[in-house]
């Protein structure tokens, strides 16, 4: 299998598995996480396309032409605000969103003191 196809089954397969859900947990992810996360991603590409592990993570993904996966998580996030900021106000996962928005606001201004 070439190069081209095993990049399409990582799309295809790892990173639809990323992504699922990260609208709810990509803001709470720490940056320690990020580069946990980015080391499985690293592993999973010199692994499977039989890459030296020593080749630095930012050349493996020019090479390669994978974005970083804190990036991937960030678009479908924009994504998602901007679908979510277009709905009817009374729309369920408004509703939701709005709802989260607002206990993570009263947690952060708990612990900040405000």
């Amino acid at each position: 299998m070439g190069l081209e196809n095993h990049l399409t089954l990582f799309g295809i397969f790892v990173i639809s598995l990323i992504l699922y859900d990260c609208e709810q947990w990509a803001s709470s992810t720490s940056k320690m996480q990020w580069k946990q996360i980015e080391k499985i991603q690293k592993c999973l590409i010199t692994n499977k396309l039989k890459i030296k592990s020593a080749v630095p993570y930012v050349i493996l993904l020019s090479e390669t032409w994978v974005a970083p996966i804190e990036a991937i998580v960030m678009v479908q996030v924009i994504r998602y605000l901007k679908t979510n900021e277009q709905m009817e106000e009374g729309r369920w996962p408004n509703v939701v969103f709005n709802d989260i928005l607002c206990e993570r606001k009263k947690i952060w201004m708990q612990q900040n003191n405000k």
